[in-house]
């Protein structure tokens, strides 16, 4: 079978080893490049035929972050790719929707959209405690103060959450400038990778925030009619395996191709 445009890059830990290898059995090309921290881990993982390996290794600090970013250095030289989708290792494929055609088509529309939908965090109070490092981690790491102080603005002073909003996609055309952008030494734990990649989105590649009312703290968490969200735009491709239990008909027939989060059974009024 014919490798696609789009490639996967996941960092792994021996205790997400039967995650991983399930993702892997599910997926029918060769295009997952997994960052193992160490070679003994490699070597005691049993799906090694269906992975691509890279290794990066990091002691303290924000080791998954790290390890998501090294990948992508290390992914992009392999050549190939137009676009790598970097997740954790506790993801599920919705086996009617993981194709070539249903992936690239969201992936393509992400960049043609340049949209990037929000929830204001002022509506959640575990939110209001915890999200606002988050935001200031991932935008504290960009090396340019008027950088920083545009995305305060367009967060509207670390409110409007965006992580999960989306599939966790990269461009490989944009990864040089990006890492030129930040000042990698200052990641951290609160330094989530994908969501300085959004951010690196809004200051240099047009995209804009749509802050969505009916969110109280971001995708991850909703639990309320996820088709009155159609009207904003927002398009499924990957949501938390709670959420596609209450309704998995919907999700297939909306072009749910990936779950995440297998690990967590939420109390969904986190949010509130």
């Amino acid at each position: 079978m014919d490798v696609p445009e789009f490639a996967f890059i996941i960092p792994v830990a021996p205790k997400h080893f039967e995650y991983l290898a399930r993702f892997l059995r599910s997926n029918p090309w060769k295009n997952t490049f997994v960052v193992f921290s160490s070679i003994d881990n490699y070597n005691n993982f049993e799906c090694k035929d269906k992975c691509i390996p890279l290794f990066a290794s990091c002691e303290e600090g924000s080791v998954v972050n790290y390890k998501k970013f090294e990948g992508l250095k290390q992914a992009v030289k392999a050549g190939g790719f137009k676009y790598f989708i970097v997740c954790d290792a506790e993801v599920e494929v919705v086996a009617s929707n993981f194709n070539t055609s249903t992936i690239m088509t969201s992936l393509d529309r992400f960049f043609e959209n340049k949209t990037i939908f929000a929830g204001d965090i002022a509506n959640s109070k575990v939110g209001r405690q915890i999200l606002p490092v988050v935001m200031a981690g991932s935008i504290y790491i960009f090396k340019n103060k008027d950088d920083q102080n545009k995305l305060m603005d367009l967060t509207n002073n670390f409110r409007l959450y965006t992580w999960w909003s989306d599939i966790p996609v990269y461009a490989a055309e944009h990864l040089a400038a990006f890492f030129d952008s930040i000042d990698e030494s200052r990641l951290s734990h609160e330094s989530f990778d994908h969501l300085v990649y959004q951010y690196y989105l809004l200051l240099y590649h047009d995209f804009k925030i749509i802050q969505i009312p009916e969110l109280k703290w971001s995708l991850e968490l909703f639990n309320g009619d996820f088709a009155e969200l159609e009207k904003h735009g927002v398009h499924y491709n990957w949501v938390a395996k709670y959420s596609y239990q209450q309704n998995p008909e919907y999700f297939n027939e909306h072009g749910t191709y990936l779950l995440y989060h297998l690990d967590r059974l939420y109390d969904i009024n986190l949010c509130h």
